[in-house]
């Protein structure tokens, strides 16, 4: 149950004064829960990204462009960069080679490695300095990838 959820289960118009509301170990008093909850909203210095809202890119790695592959940049600078990429179906990445770490969280679908591995949504990998990996997807997904230098592409 999320903390809102259970708030409004909680109290159905509004805390009583001075009571705290806490659920998996978070404690808040009611007296403090608004203030304490703006940092959950987007500022000036924060960015709010729908999935299904993104006008996606195709995918170009070294002047090569992978074919069925696109994204959408989320945030980039001068040491790393996040972006959500998108897979078609029966989509072949090429075999590359990162040069540093490179996150990747399943978002929707599936997607298998170079060695047989394969990862469903919410699952995550790490690959590690200098491993070499390709991703194949059947019926297509979505990933969240995070890198600090682009890959060397074969």
């Amino acid at each position: 149950m999320s903390l809102t959820a259970l708030i409004s289960k909680t109290w159905l118009h509004a805390p009583p004064s001075g009571g705290i509301i806490s659920h998996r170990g978070l404690r808040i008093f009611s007296g403090q829960l608004e203030e304490r909850l703006k940092f959950m909203m987007p500022t000036a210095s924060s960015d709010k990204f729908k999935l299904n809202e993104v006008v996606w890119a195709d995918l170009v790695i070294n002047g090569k462009l992978l074919s069925g592959i696109t994204y959408f940049m989320l945030e980039s600078n001068d040491t790393w960069c996040s972006y959500w990429m998108k897979m078609g179906t029966n989509c072949q990445s090429v075999l590359h080679r990162h040069t540093d770490v490179e996150l990747i969280m399943i978002l929707q679908g599936q997607v298998k490695d170079s060695t047989g591995s394969i990862y469903e949504k919410g699952d995550c990998v790490i690959y590690k300095k200098d491993s070499e990996h390709q991703l194949y997807s059947k019926h297509g997904c979505i990933m969240l990838v995070i890198e600090s230098r682009p890959p060397i592409i074969y």
